[in-house]
């Protein structure tokens, strides 16, 4: 007979992932060490992130003047590709509604119109690059709109998409020479000032680029596994990396809930 609540218990630990965050940069990009996966459940995360995490985009514009020299419909593409900051919450209404909010702007020239003119009903919904130029203006030349941005996914269209994944397998750097591996990644062009106080205790942090691996020889090279992957985040800026792991989250159990609906349909 067997024993079920054992049996799953023996796959959870089986399926359990470690995650650890090694690095983060000003701009968000993160970088993670994930252990005890696999390749089919990572591409299916970067799935997800690029095609099911919901973001906030405009959708359409109403043109009510202008008189620049850019068309209305590249002006409007324009707009409908900025990044927009979102709530999260928004993103996630019941019965699947559609959170909309709308920006406007108004503006004469002679002056260049950037992004971080328009002005928004909802504080929380903004242009997170405001430098973005949008149009130049003339003297007596005029631009004004009112925008209707949307939550959507990037399978709809890539602009609601919220960061780039990417992975490869994790590198443990196999170490004998203890001296000349530690005398090699210090002299990496790349961030040796960063290394200067490096030990190998964290020696694996580091990102290793091919000068870094050419002058390792059989005394010290690199191994890897395939349960422990080095994951790459780089959010666009509408959500955080934080913010776009929980709605992740989200998103993967909403689908396993449709799927089980499915299945009971079937039976």
């Amino acid at each position: 007979m067997i024993d079920v609540e054992k049996k799953v218990v023996e796959e959870v630990e089986e399926f359990k992932m470690e995650i650890k965050l090694l690095s983060k940069k000003e701009d968000g990009t993160s970088k993670f060490l994930i252990s005890g996966t696999s390749v089919s459940i990572l591409n299916m995360y970067r799935r997800l992130i690029v095609n099911k995490v919901p973001t906030m985009a405009i959708d359409t514009v109403e043109i009510i003047e202008n008189s620049s020299a850019l068309y209305d419909d590249m002006f409007a593409h324009r707009l409908g590709l900025l990044a927009l900051k979102t709530d999260l919450d928004a993103c996630f209404l019941k019965d699947n509604k559609r959170y909309s909010v709308t920006l406007s702007l108004e503006a004469e020239g002679p002056c260049t119109v950037y992004a971080e003119q328009m002005e928004s009903k909802d504080p929380g919904v903004y242009p997170i690059h405001g430098k973005t130029p949008l149009v130049k203006l003339l003297k007596n030349q005029r631009v004004k709109f009112v925008a209707t941005a949307i939550t959507g996914d990037g399978k709809e269209h890539t602009k609601h998409s919220p960061a780039l994944m990417y992975y490869q397998k994790y590198p443990y750097l196999a170490i004998k020479d203890a001296k000349k591996a530690e005398a090699i990644i210090k002299s990496c062009p790349i961030d040796s000032e960063k290394l200067e106080k490096t030990s190998l205790k964290n020696i694996n942090t580091h990102e290793l680029c091919p000068g870094c691996l050419g002058g390792l020889e059989d005394d010290n090279h690199i191994e890897t596994k395939d349960t422990d992957y080095l994951v790459t985040i780089e959010p666009w800026g509408q959500l955080t990396v934080g913010e776009i792991i929980e709605a992740l989250s989200k998103v993967s159990n909403n689908l396993l809930d449709e799927l089980a609906k499915e299945i009971k349909k079937i039976k």
